[in-house]
């Protein structure tokens, strides 16, 4: 578990989402209703029921219910299937979220949302039907925070973006800002938003022993997701001979200047991010190696939002 003392953000609360104005908000196609299901306390939670370290198998959930999935399962039969050998003592790492997902019957649609990335691609992504996880900072009631995941399932009229959180009691609204503010505030050096896409045929039926039926694919072969990481939106920068400049200089080896992003990261992520970017449209090898090193250590940051009481990481002092 990665925790450290929270800085104070001058962030306004988020308000409950569902609210009337004006334009025209973004409600993905193809999504039944996502339920709000506690990682706490959900439906079914026996005496002794431990959930403060299941956020992300709880957000799962929401998504195969919303697809009709989960068969007869109470809510916390399902979140403990689905994240059996997944959760552990750190919670659960973003390489591991495409099995869970799998279990589920649902589809990761893209590459992750890391770094500096865009208001127009999250949105692209509602418009074609996708929700998201979003690895985000949680914070407790000491002023202490870790990394949580909770679900982006649409936007606003006015532009905000409807959050489903399995520590908050019912779905709230953040600016684009808060939660930019939140992704890349996740413990140790950033988080990220996975699209998650309706199930092909429009029912999800989650492929994990206790399930009614076994999910597969419109072609008839089980979903094989896979965790690919998008951090920024750049065209290849060119040197003065015309051809793409490098990013990593040549006195620096590919282990070397991994070492040095990664503390940069946590230290001065804002540098960090446009390195990221840049990386990202290089086609140098050494630029590539570093970037897929990148990727590895960011798949492994587990998310937790260890809690007992609060409203999920929308808890801002």
């Amino acid at each position: 578990m990665h925790v450290r003392n929270a800085p104070r953000h001058a962030l306004k609360p988020p308000t409950q989402a569902g609210m009337g104005g004006a334009g025209k908000g973004i409600s993905p196609p193809g999504w039944g209703n996502i339920p709000q299901i506690s990682q706490l306390q959900p439906a079914g939670a026996g005496l002794g029921y431990d959930g403060t370290k299941d956020c992300a198998p709880a957000v799962v959930a929401m998504l195969a219910r919303a697809m009709g999935g989960g068969g007869n399962l109470s809510d916390a039969a399902l979140i403990k299937q689905l994240g059996q050998g997944l959760v552990g003592p750190d919670g659960t790492k973003p390489e591991d979220m495409p099995q869970m997902l799998e279990r589920a019957g649902l589809p990761i649609e893209g590459k992750a949302l890391a770094g500096r990335y865009s208001d127009e691609d999250v949105a692209k992504h509602l418009r074609q039907g996708h929700t998201f996880i979003a690895q985000v900072e949680a914070r407790d009631s000491r002023g202490t925070t870790s990394s949580h995941y909770v679900a982006v399932q649409g936007m606003t009229p006015q532009g905000n973006y409807i959050v489903s959180d399995p520590l908050a009691g019912q779905p709230y609204e953040l600016s684009p800002e808060q939660l930019r503010t939140r992704v890349r505030g996740a413990p140790p050096d950033g988080g990220m938003l996975i699209p998650v896409g309706a199930s092909p045929g429009g029912q999800s039926r989650a492929a994990i022993p206790g399930a009614s039926d076994t999910f597969e694919a419109a072609n008839g072969s089980p979903i094989q997701n896979k965790l690919d990481i998008k951090y920024g939106d750049r065209e290849p920068r060119r040197g003065r001979n015309g051809k793409n400049a490098d990013v990593v200089p040549d006195r620096f080896s590919v282990k070397q200047y991994f070492q040095r992003l990664l503390q940069m990261k946590e230290n001065n992520p804002v540098k960090a991010q446009t390195l990221l970017g840049k990386l990202e449209v290089s086609r140098d090898r050494k630029d590539q190696g570093v970037l897929r090193r990148i990727e590895n250590a960011d798949s492994k940051q587990p998310g937790i939002g260890k809690k007992t009481t609060g409203e999920g990481f929308s808890d801002f002092g």
